[in-house]
């Protein structure tokens, strides 16, 4: 089996688990897709990505943010900023989460959801 094959198979067990709820071994197989050493940029952002959620969906911010940001990088979607956003505000870092949002309205004006959540921060700290 090759390395992306490997990765693949990972992959997307991780992502059954992870849609079953069990994040811990949706982590688990993930890092083993990680770890297969793909060279393939789509699976690698992909798992990136999903590793990304998964984390946080276990409460565990700071890796969250570390595979969310790779993931942002190799693939910038407004999605994946306000879903980082969403994961610095669980985290207790309001200023990064309000600049995500912020990044997400230069992109979209009319986002309502980054909106929204930058209006809520903006209530709780009293502006």
């Amino acid at each position: 089996m090759t390395n992306e094959e490997m990765a693949r198979k990972h992959f997307e067990c991780g992502n059954d688990y992870f849609s079953k709820g069990n994040n811990v071994q949706a982590i688990v197989e993930l890092n083993k897709a990680i770890e297969s050493g793909s060279s393939n940029p789509n699976l690698v952002m992909a798992i990136f990505g999903s590793l990304g959620y998964a984390y946080k969906f276990n409460e565990e911010y700071d890796k969250a943010i570390t595979y969310l940001t790779k993931f942002i990088e190799m693939s910038p979607n407004v999605r994946a900023v306000i879903d980082r956003g969403k994961t610095y505000y669980l985290n207790g870092d309001i200023n990064k989460a309000i600049a995500d949002f912020e990044i997400v309205l230069q992109a979209e004006p009319s986002n309502d959801e980054a909106k929204t959540l930058l209006n809520e921060i903006k209530k709780q700290r009293g502006f």
